[in-house]
């Protein structure tokens, strides 16, 4: 028995290294590098803007033309606070147009959750998904895999740690930290994962219901 515990001891004082702390960071970093657009969506339009456009409405002496793109600006924050898009007037009546004509199929949450992929192009709402998207998708799915065998591996170390105690606060901490933020990257790279997969199923049905919006005569 004294074997075994010293074997373990020895186990997670070698494993937690520089070494393998440095991997955590570099796998987060990738990940953050091909993960921008969304990182920046998430963080992006604040309530004082919404707060700054509602007081400049009730000035008087606002020109007409200014006031009329003021209101379109609240409308667009507003739409992005109640739907989590972030849609001019076109797209947010394409958007509109689709769930009506799903008859429900078609939900508001799951076009949120494929928000980075809508445009319109040439007046007509469109699941854009580039070469450089299927890309970022398959490194994705390879940092996830990663980063979940990462986050088993601390765990089950940290589980060991927590049974000596001639193994130190600090390395245990760590691998506890560890752990926990390779799982926490891990759910932000399924969630990326996840949006692409939605796209992809949506973009063939966007597809038709924008051919039969067009084909019907006015």
């Amino acid at each position: 028995m004294g074997e075994i515990s010293q074997f373990w001891i020895e186990f997670v004082n070698r494993d937690i290294t520089p070494t393998s702390i440095t991997t955590l960071i570099g796998l987060v970093f990738i990940g953050v590098i091909f993960n921008l657009r969304s990182i920046f969506n998430f963080f992006s339009e604040s309530y004082g803007r919404r707060k700054f456009i509602k007081a400049s409405l009730m000035i008087p002496f606002v020109e007409k033309d200014t006031k009329f793109l003021l209101k379109e600006e609240l409308n667009r924050l507003l739409f992005k606070k109640a739907t989590g898009i972030n849609a001019d007037y076109i797209l947010r009546h394409k958007l509109v147009d689709v769930i009506e004509q799903s008859l429900g199929g078609i939900q508001i949450s799951r076009l949120k959750k494929i928000k980075g992929y809508i445009k319109i192009k040439e007046g007509e709402f469109k699941i854009d998904i580039s070469s450089i998207d299927k890309g970022i998708y398959g490194i994705n799915r390879l940092l996830l895999v990663v980063s979940i065998i990462y986050s088993l591996y601390f765990f089950i170390l940290f589980e060991k740690a927590m049974m000596f105690i001639t193994i130190s606060y600090v390395t245990t901490s760590i691998t506890l930290f560890t752990a926990v933020g390779s799982l926490l990257f891990a759910r932000l790279l399924w969630r990326q994962i996840d949006a692409y997969s939605e796209a992809k199923k949506l973009e063939p049905i966007i597809k038709t219901y924008e051919k039969e919006k067009n084909s019907k005569p006015f």
